[in-house]
């Protein structure tokens, strides 16, 4: 009987001179997302109640939209019906995994601005808020995410499409900085403009 040593087939095929082909690794998964939209628009006051300052608005597309101007709102008893509101709206979330030991409660910042007294009616509000959250599920088939936020509430959402392989990397107990920018600025305009 005799011995023969037995090569492994990678040795034998590096000995051939064959190359060796890895799998090449996965895409790593994707540290932040961001997502952006604004919305510009023109309404027209279908009626202004002074008394309750609710505003009735019909939009371009024919929808019908009530808003109540708050005490901040100045000359609103310079709005009538038949006036054209110009309305801007924009959002943005960005969404990135959190240093280690961020977080804290949430925090907010809020710009506003408004006409001045006896001025064309016009005004903008814009917030930002910055919190860490804790990813708990993120349901691919629905899109809905589900997390902790800073005060222990648990809450979900519908992630946009643009932020879902972000969403989909995140594993139970993954701390996320998030941070919503939401504003919209209001002002009456010119027939025709």
């Amino acid at each position: 009987m005799s011995l023969r040593k037995v090569m492994p087939l990678a040795g034998l095929l590096a000995s051939l001179g064959c190359a060796q082909h890895e799998a090449p690794p996965p895409p790593a998964a994707p540290q932040s997302a961001q997502r952006e939209a604004m919305l510009d628009t023109r309404a027209v006051v279908e009626k202004v109640d002074q008394n309750s300052r609710e505003v009735r608005l019909r939009t371009a597309d024919g929808r019908d939209l009530t808003v109540v101007a708050g005490p901040e709102v100045r000359n609103l008893a310079q709005v009538s019906a038949g006036d054209t509101v110009r309305l801007t709206y924009y959002e943005s979330v960005v969404a990135r995994m959190a240093e280690p030991g961020a977080g804290g409660p949430a925090t907010t910042s809020v710009v506003t601005g408004r006409a001045p007294q006896g001025g064309k009616p016009a005004g903008i509000y814009g917030a930002t808020t910055d919190m860490v959250v804790e990813f708990l599920a993120y349901d691919p088939a629905s899109g809905v995410a589900t997390f902790k936020t800073p005060d222990g509430r648990t809450q979900q959402i519908v992630v946009s499409p643009s932020m879902r392989a972000f969403a989909a990397a995140r594993r139970p107990g993954d701390r996320v900085a998030v941070q919503l920018t939401n504003a919209i600025a209001a002002s009456i305009v010119e027939a025709g403009g």
